[in-house]
């Protein structure tokens, strides 16, 4: 897995920060001719997380998913690094990466 700078776009209505860019903002329906892209680190916070034990096909049990908030307020839905014990509780720090695949993963941080 690799380090990452995240891209997010800010909304120029309600300020939010949403990942990924685009130029609807799910929170306050504005809709942009421009997207404002900003860079963030691949650092956050767990905010909620869960343990599937029964994963959808082509995934190792037990799967972990988390909701992480990143700087500015973003959050972002990612799996767990696959073959670690990190016992995730929310506000743990994390941080996140693409694996081979290009989805992003969390791990803990060290």
């Amino acid at each position: 897995m690799s380090d990452i700078q995240i891209k997010a776009s800010r909304c120029p209505e309600c300020d939010k920060v949403i990942v990924p860019p685009r130029n609807l903002c799910p929170y306050c329906r504005h809709k942009s001719t421009t997207t404002n892209i900003v860079e963030l680190n691949n650092e956050g916070k767990v905010l909620s997380f869960t343990e599937l034990h029964m994963p959808p096909e082509g995934f190792t049990p037990p799967m972990k998913m988390a909701l992480v908030e990143l700087e500015l307020g973003a959050v972002v839905l990612c799996l767990g690094e696959e073959n670690t014990d990190f016992e995730v509780e929310i506000g743990s720090a994390v941080e996140l990466a693409v694996d081979s695949e290009e989805r992003l993963r969390f791990r803990e941080v060290q």
